[in-house]
């Protein structure tokens, strides 16, 4: 299943959480301790894609710098051994942002017996559209403009 498909059943599971969900209601403490767990850890996998994204980039932007020098032993030793860290840590973003993907999915669930204008609702939304531009992200990093970068 790709990562689009998986991106449509949140979007929908959202929908219906947020219109068919239960009318306004007290919200008992068990409910917020709810919210707050699933969007802590939403935090923490949010930290944890950003800091791989980080790596990948630094990588990427050493791997340019060794394809532009001298080509030694050395240099194409080190350039396979980035390559191939550059390679494991896609694959390492990629089952973050399915994880991330999920527990959007728990967290639109998990706040959508808040008002609409609850902190919950918006830290989730704001999590919601990190979560789509990790989606949205072109694999194996950000080329550098330049060397200097």
């Amino acid at each position: 299943m790709s990562v689009r498909h998986i991106v449509g059943i949140a979007v929908l599971s959202g929908a219906m959480c947020v219109l068919g969900g239960p009318s306004v209601q007290a919200q008992t403490t068990n409910q917020i301790k709810f919210a707050q767990m699933i969007l802590n850890n939403q935090a923490k996998q949010i930290f944890n894609e950003r800091s791989k994204i980080a790596e990948q980039n630094f990588d990427v932007q050493a791997l340019a710098l060794l394809n532009n020098g001298p080509t030694n032993g050395k240099a194409r030793k080190m350039i396979s051994q980035l390559s191939k860290m550059i390679n494991k840590l896609q694959n390492q973003i990629n089952n973050l942002t399915t994880k991330l993907v999920g527990i959007n999915v728990q967290a639109n669930i998990a706040v959508a017996p808040f008002s609409a204008s609850s902190t919950f609702r918006q830290i989730a939304a704001q999590n919601a559209t990190i979560t789509q531009s990790f989606v949205n992200r072109k694999p194996f990093g950000i080329p550098p403009v330049s060397t200097v970068q």
